[in-house]
């Protein structure tokens, strides 16, 4: 009788956990919606948000596997790629910018040719920060995975025009191509390389070539003539290259949507584009508000504004009278303006911004002497932040920061490093205040405590 009533209540309790599996079952496309929601971020992001995952059950392991699609190989991992590969079946970006050995150009182009072994739907592949690009590889890879759209060579010791010749003859269909930052020392003229690439890559929509300093306005301008569907370039530290070169290839790129350059004097040479969504014109210096009190009228659908420069010391030409009011001439007539990157911008005060910027989400006044009465007529006009990046902003204390949790209800985002006038202990008021925010990189000082877990929630604190 005994083992019966054991029998009975061993069925008893399979039933209930069948019917408590019922109950809580969701099909696969709800999860995926759920994850989605998770998963809207970068890599990083995606990984936080994985690992925890595929440990609460069977089933999630399952889900978080099959949903990982990009993977960083590390010669410590390199042994266990055939056991990742069969783990995580969709990858489709792998990163091997961090995979070091003591013969590394033999065994970089070895481990190239063990991934095209294997059957995958490959369209990212990052091999930056290596002495060479490994040609071997390259060759061996294109012949077995012919879906890769987008690679990164970016500082490559040493690159050469038979490199460029090679990825324009194995990978034709590239979409994005980042070759950019060959070594110190790098003096190639990779003129033909460049030409070739322009001529075979035919898809190509997004290309850098930073620091590529043999590069002048003819090749640049038989670069954006040939590449017919480009949408996106990026050509800093090239030095061989003037405002009215770039302005006359840009004329002849209508789709290009994305322009960065460095060192410009002026904009005096640029017809009005209202095709470009994005600019980045770092370590650009001009010597009154005239040229930027232009950018509204020249690129009247601008969305992204980049206007970083490097670390400013008094006194050189870089600093110059009236930025407040240029930068609030800007934000008033640039009414699509979403981005805007003033990293060391010189002076960076708004007494006078009391109109509303709407569509502003990303600020970044990292290194700039914007105040706690600056902060707070930004969280008056800018009320639709979601990222607020103030490192290195020392005068900066709780008092603007409160502001700007009070009026950025969206805010899910702000970075405090080196801002030395805000207290540790303001993380958690800052959480507690706006529960909208993920992440806050915090600032000096700070410490984790048990205590803080009621208030944290969701946010990622980085110290």
């Amino acid at each position: 009788m005994a083992a019966k009533k054991k029998i009975r209540a061993s069925a008893a309790k399979k039933k209930i956990r069948a019917s408590a599996a019922d109950l809580f079952y969701l099909p696969d496309d709800c999860w995926l919606r759920i994850f989605k929601l998770l998963l809207d971020g970068d890599d990083a992001d995606c990984d936080r948000y994985l690992k925890p995952l595929s440990t609460v059950s069977k089933e999630f392991l399952s889900f978080t596997n099959r949903h990982k699609f990009s993977l960083t190989i590390s010669s410590a991992t390199r042994p266990f790629l055939p056991h990742f590969f069969q783990r995580f079946p969709n990858l489709t970006s792998l990163n091997l910018s961090h995979y070091y050995t003591a013969d590394l150009p033999t065994d970089f182009n070895a481990i190239l040719l063990e991934i095209s072994r294997f059957p995958m739907n490959l369209r990212a592949l990052d091999l930056s920060y290596k002495p060479i690009i490994p040609k071997d590889g390259l060759r061996a890879l294109s012949q077995k995975i012919t879906t890769l759209t987008c690679l990164t060579c970016s500082h490559i010791s040493s690159i050469h025009n038979t490199d460029m010749l090679l990825i324009a003859e194995c990978f034709p269909l590239l979409e994005e191509l980042d070759l950019s930052y060959p070594g110190k020392g790098y003096n190639n003229d990779c003129t033909v390389g460049v030409e070739a690439l322009s001529r075979e890559l035919f898809k190509l929509r997004k290309v850098n070539l930073s620091r590529h300093r043999y590069i002048n306005n003819r090749l640049l301008f038989h670069l954006f003539k040939n590449c017919k569907l480009l949408e996106e370039a990026i050509i800093l530290d090239c030095h061989q290259l003037t405002n009215a070169g770039i302005a006359t290839a840009l004329h002849e790129r209508p789709t290009l949507r994305s322009l960065s350059f460095a060192n410009s004097k002026s904009l005096v040479d640029f017809g009005v584009s209202p095709q470009l969504e994005s600019l980045h014109l770092v370590h650009s210096w001009w010597k009154s508000n005239d040229t930027i009190k232009r950018v509204p009228w020249l690129f009247p659908n601008l969305q992204r504004l980049d206007l970083s420069r490097r670390r400013v010391n008094s006194g050189n030409e870089f600093v110059f009278d009236g930025t407040e009011e240029g930068i609030c001439n800007l934000l008033r007539n640039c009414s699509k303006i979403k981005h805007l990157n003033l990293t060391h911008y010189p002076i960076v005060m708004v007494p006078k911004m009391n109109f509303k910027v709407p569509k502003l989400e990303v600020l970044n006044l990292s290194y700039t002497e914007v105040d706690d009465e600056a902060l707070r007529m930004i969280s008056k006009s800018c009320c639709r932040l979601l990222h607020l990046l103030l490192e290195g902003c020392f005068i900066v204390t709780m008092t603007g920061l409160k502001h700007v949790v009070e009026n950025c209800t969206q805010l899910r985002e702000i970075n405090l490093r080196k801002c030395l006038d805000v207290h540790a202990d303001a993380v958690a008021l800052i959480v507690s205040s706006r529960p909208s925010l993920r992440k806050i990189i915090a600032p000096p000082r700070y410490s984790f405590s048990d205590n803080e877990w009621e208030f944290l929630g969701s946010c990622l604190i980085i110290a």
